[in-house]
């Protein structure tokens, strides 16, 4: 059971079925999770954020770029 709204769920599955082909992949963070307002505002945007934020935890070797 989760709390997300359905937009933050769609953002959610979409990230998980991207992140799911990674090697390193153990779970979707969670951390910073965008809001419905910026879902509305760059879907895309947001599901990046979510896979860069799992990536920053999860994948070994990951430099971020800002």
């Amino acid at each position: 059971m989760s709390n997300f709204t359905p937009k933050q769920q769609r953002v959610f599955d979409t990230a998980k079925a991207r992140l799911e082909k990674e090697s390193w992949y153990n779970g979707v963070c969670c951390d910073n999770f965008p809001t419905d307002q910026e879902i509305d505002e760059d879907f895309e945007g947001a599901v990046v954020s979510v896979v860069m934020e799992t990536e920053r935890w999860d994948a070994e070797g990951f430099i971020p770029f800002f």
